[in-house]
């Protein structure tokens, strides 16, 4: 098995978390996503915030914020703590294809596609509800008036 070698404290790696978050790829593409959500989110809050109930544009504005923004904290807490790992040297040496490497990359992965996919499953609310608030003067007070 080939073994990776130490650069500078650091696992020389495809794995994510062993170097800083701003150099995966994967991480800037679900990045990119949640930047997309932020803008659109306040063009909905700026185009629409009179056409919905005080109840229901507080009750969006906590689902997005707290619900997504939750999400994201928690995932960079995570990632916080397995780059701390490799930081301290308490991973210090991933065979290519030991167990070691694959839970890495399954913890990886898992936190992309929870990130990605949560962030995507906000933009297609928003887009349905922006739909809904454009159709025939309707308001979202739970009901049509």
């Amino acid at each position: 098995m080939k073994t990776q070698s130490l650069q500078q404290g650091l696992l020389v790696t495809n794995n994510p978390f062993s170097r800083p978050l701003l150099r995966s790829r994967s991480f800037l593409v679900v990045i990119l996503a949640l930047s997309v959500l932020i803008l659109f989110s306040a063009f909905v809050f700026c185009n629409f915030w009179s056409r919905m109930s005080s109840s229901t544009a507080t009750g969006l504005f906590i689902l997005l914020y707290l619900g997504v923004g939750g999400q994201w904290i928690r995932a960079f807490r995570r990632y916080r703590q397995i780059y701390e790992l490799y930081l301290t040297g308490a991973i210090s040496e991933v065979s290519v294809g030991s167990p070691m490497e694959i839970v890495l990359n399954v913890a990886e992965k898992s936190m992309v596609d929870g990130l990605l996919f949560g962030t995507l499953a906000m933009l297609a609310f928003l887009t349905v509800l922006v739909h809904f608030l454009q159709a025939g003067g309707a308001t979202f007070t739970g009901g049509l008036r």
